[in-house]
């Protein structure tokens, strides 16, 4: 009678170490699917933002300010849509370019002692869409590539 009842204690304990380890499996294999449907989000996320950002940073140079102003309230939604999944960094730039565009004719209304301060604004949003284009080239990798390929200066195209 004992014999048995220790095949059944190891028949039980057995039982209960093999739903232990499929329990143990299932948790990392679902904390692993979530970690590559966020890496997913983050690609598209980064894939949308690098064309939108390059496209408010070559509008700070060519069109006017309510252009600009126009285009990133057109982007808005999208931003908020993807913030979670878009570099931090990328997206304080994105606030501080939309923050400077809107103050910007707050500033303009009094032209003559703002004038200074108007400048430096601009100047700033500039260098935050700047930087903005290049935390998302980090994090795409697109900056490795650049710095991967030689430069050939004698080579014409």
């Amino acid at each position: 009678m004992k014999d048995f009842a220790l095949v059944l204690l190891g028949g039980a304990l057995s039982m209960a170490g093999g739903a232990f380890a499929t329990w143990i499996q299932t948790k990392f294999a679902r904390r692993t699917r979530q970690q590559e449907l966020i890496a997913e989000k983050r690609i598209e996320a980064c894939e949308q933002a690098y064309p939108r950002i390059k496209e408010i940073e070559s509008m700070l140079d060519q069109c006017t300010k309510e252009d600009v102003r126009r285009k990133m309230h057109e982007y808005e939604q999208w931003f908020f849509d993807h913030r979670l999944f878009l570099p931090e960094r990328f997206a304080n730039k994105w606030l501080g370019i939309r923050y400077g565009l809107d103050r910007s004719p707050l500033l303009e209304e009094k032209i003559p002692e703002t004038a200074d301060r108007l400048t430096n604004l601009w100047k700033s949003v500039r260098e935050m869409a700047d930087e903005a284009v290049r935390e998302i080239e980090r994090e795409i990798g697109i900056d490795h590539l650049a710095a991967e390929i030689p430069c050939d200066p004698g080579r014409t195209s």
